[in-house]
């Protein structure tokens, strides 16, 4: 094995290695757009179900959508008055 090979060889594994890290970092950086991303993804799909019974009863989807999103920010306990959420002080 000549010494060339060798420093071409560490070269690719060093560069192997720094891509590896830097694509952890990236991801590492990125990761509340990642969960938010995911939360949509969940969130539509809960919703398809109750939007899909609308459009069954002849609700348009755009509408059971708007339906569907006002009932659950109305059941949401962080999103009306709850006594267990906690008010900032002025």
């Amino acid at each position: 094995m000549h010494v060339g090979e060798t420093a071409r060889k560490a070269a690719v594994g060093a560069l192997v290695v720094v891509g590896v890290v830097a694509l952890a970092l990236a991801l590492w950086k990125l990761r509340l757009v990642i969960a938010l991303l995911f939360a949509g993804f969940i969130l539509s799909a809960a919703m398809r179900p109750s939007i899909e019974a609308l459009h069954r009863h002849r609700v348009p989807r755009p509408l059971g959508w708007f339906f569907t999103t006002r009932c659950s920010r109305c059941w949401s306990p962080s999103c009306c008055g709850s006594p267990f959420r906690v008010r900032s002080i002025r």
